[in-house]
């Protein structure tokens, strides 16, 4: 339901059509448990990033987010960045609540 709820919430914030719009969730598409050659990895990656430009971030919390804490997804992240891809983090709405009562 997080998923979800955080995806339409970032298209509405986007003005992307939610019956239109397709979302590539690497962790239902790419079994990164299992070992892999790097490089190919990089590579697919990379090439990915420059055909969409952009990368939407999924945090489960904003203290402590899981995402910042794999290597596939810091690797994404750093494409995007060197690619000057657009990066968005996007947060449940009960995290992003929390957020900006604390940082209030």
């Amino acid at each position: 339901k997080l998923l979800i709820d955080s995806m339409v919430d970032i298209c509405d914030e986007k003005g992307f059509d939610t019956k239109h719009t397709y979302i590539w969730a690497d962790c239902f598409c790419s079994n990164h448990h299992r070992s892999f050659d790097f490089k190919t990895y990089l590579t697919s990656v990379r090439a990915l990033l420059l055909k969409t430009r952009e990368v939407v971030c999924l945090l489960n919390c904003w203290k402590d987010p899981d995402y910042l804490k794999k290597m596939w997804t810091i690797t994404v992240l750093f494409v995007a960045v060197v690619e000057k891809c657009n990066i968005t983090f996007v947060l449940p709405p009960s995290e992003r609540l929390e957020l900006v009562n604390e940082i209030s």
